[in-house]
C-alpha cells in the first residue's frame, strides 16, 4: 500500500489514539476486536465500517478513518462506505451521511443546513478574541447592517451577506469572503423563524475556535483549534417561542492554519434534519432572551471521553 499522505496519517493516527484511550469497546462473539490496518486502502475502508457498528470511540473513530482514506482509495469508495455506515447511533449515521456528501463536489444540500449567512471580519484577534463581545454583541449595535463601517486601516471589516450557494455539507469557506483571516475572528448571523414553540438541536463544525449563540447568549464554546471540519464539535437542544429569532456564530483563527470553514444544521430532538426559514440579518437588534437550552454530547466529545466535541 502506497504511504498515506501527512493529512490522512495525522487523521489516522488521532482516531487510532482516540480508540486506545477510551474505553475497551465490545469485542466480536470470538473475543477478538476488529482490525484497523488491512493491504490495501479499500480493505482498510471496510475495517473502519466494522468498528462504525461499534459504541463509543469505535464509532467516531470509524468515521475519521474512513474519511482520511477517501484520496488513497477506489474512487468513490469511501463515500459509499459512509453513506451506507452500518451503525445504530442516530447522529453517528447523520455525521456519516454528511461526510459522504463532503466527499461528493456535485451533492444536493444537505437537509437542514443553514445556508443564508451575514458575515462580519476581519476583527483584529489580539488575544481573548473569542470571548470578547464585538460586532452585533455591542451595547447599541445590529446584526448584519450594511451601512456599518469598523474598517481596518486597508481591509475593510462590513457585513456582507453570503452567497447561499457557499453553504454546504463542508462548510462556509471563509477564506472567499474574509481576507486576512489568520489571527482574526469573523461572525456568521442569520435569523432562523420557528413556527411554533418546539425543541430542536443546533449543531456546530468549525476549523479554528468557535463560540455559539442564540439570541445573544452564549450557549456553547468550543475553545481548541481544529485544523479540519470533519465532525460536528458542538450540539445544543433549544426551545423557543415562535418567531424569529437570531443564530450566529463566531469563530477565530489563529497562527496556526486551518481550512475556515463553518458548517451549522438545525434537527429535531431526535436527530433528524430540520428545515425552518432563515434569512440574512440586514439590521436588527438583538433580540430577547428567552429560550431555554441544554449542551449535547457529539459523536467527536463521546470519543474523546469529556461528551463535549
Amino acid at each position: 500500500m502506497a504511504p498515506l499522505g501527512r493529512t490522512a496519517r495525522v487523521t489516522l493516527v488521532c482516531a487510532l489514539a482516540v480508540v486506545a484511550g477510551a474505553s475497551a469497546s465490545p469485542a466480536d462473539a470470538r473475543g477478538r476486536r476488529p482490525r484497523w490496518t488491512a493491504a490495501v486502502p479499500d480493505e482498510m475502508l471496510e475495517r473502519a465500517a466494522e468498528h462504525m457498528r461499534m459504541p463509543g470511540a469505535d464509532a467516531a473513530a470509524g468515521l475519521a478513518v474512513a474519511y482520511a482514506l477517501a484520496d488513497r482509495a477506489s474512487a468513490g469508495r469511501a463515500a459509499a462506505v459512509l453513506a451506507a455506515a452500518p451503525t445504530a447511533a442516530p447522529d453517528v449515521a447523520a455525521e456519516a451521511r454528511l461526510m459522504a456528501l463532503m466527499l461528493d463536489p456535485g451533492a444536493s444540500t444537505p437537509p437542514g443546513l443553514l445556508r443564508s449567512w451575514a458575515i462580519l471580519g476581519p476583527l483584529e484577534d489580539d488575544g481573548g478574541g473569542l470571548a470578547r463581545r464585538e460586532g452585533g454583541e455591542v451595547a447599541g449595535a445590529t446584526w448584519g447592517d450594511r451601512a456599518e463601517v469598523r474598517d481596518r486601516g486597508a481591509y475593510q471589516v462590513r457585513w456582507r451577506e453570503v452567497p447561499p450557494a457557499l453553504a454546504t455539507a463542508r462548510g462556509v469557506p471563509l477564506d472567499a469572503l474574509v481576507a486576512p483571516r489568520k489571527e482574526s475572528c469573523s461572525y456568521l448571523a442569520t435569523l432562523v423563524t420557528l413556527p411554533t414553540k418546539r425543541p430542536f438541536v443546533v449543531r456546530v463544525a468549525a476549523t479554528g475556535s468557535v463560540r455559539l449563540l442564540w439570541d445573544t447568549v452564549d450557549l456553547a464554546t468550543s475553545a481548541e483549534v481544529h485544523e479540519r471540519l470533519v465532525l460536528d464539535r458542538i450540539a445544543v437542544r433549544v426551545e423557543a417561542d415562535a418567531g424569529e429569532h437570531l443564530l450566529a456564530v463566531k469563530t477565530c483563527t489563529g497562527a496556526l492554519a486551518d481550512d475556515g470553514r463553518v458548517r451549522v444544521r438545525l434537527t429535531d430532538a431526535f436527530g433528524e434534519p430540520l428545515d425552518l426559514a432563515t434569512r440574512a440579518p440586514t439590521g436588527q437588534a438583538s433580540p430577547p432572551d428567552v429560550a431555554q437550552w441544554a449542551q449535547l454530547p457529539t459523536p467527536l466529545g463521546r470519543a474523546l471521553g469529556g461528551g463535549r466535541g
